[in-house]
């Protein structure tokens, strides 16, 4: 497991602050940053949850988009897809 990057204190509590779910993940799905909320949804504390890889701590299985979409994300700088109805989500890198 890789030591996870800091995030800045600003950022750690407006992130903390939201009643949303966030987990950051870097490249390799490492989980550098848990807020309070992804807790409560999850069940796993920040401290077991900090530097896991994210499919292997929630026990998921991704297919082949997810990573597609990081390919595309870091080649390219940004990531287009479309949810459920139909509305057009923009990720910049």
């Amino acid at each position: 497991m890789s030591a996870p990057q800091a995030l800045p204190s600003r950022d750690r509590d407006i992130l903390d602050a939201l009643p949303a779910a966030v987990c950051v993940l870097d490249i390799n799905l490492a989980i550098p940053f848990w807020n309070n909320a992804a807790e409560r949804l999850y069940g796993w504390s920040r401290k077991e949850a900090i530097g896991q890889n994210l499919t292997e701590l929630l026990q998921c299985v991704y297919d082949e988009r997810l990573v597609q979409g990081l390919e595309q994300l870091l080649n390219v700088g940004t990531l287009h897809r479309r949810d459920g109805i139909g509305r057009l989500w923009t990720v910049p890198w």
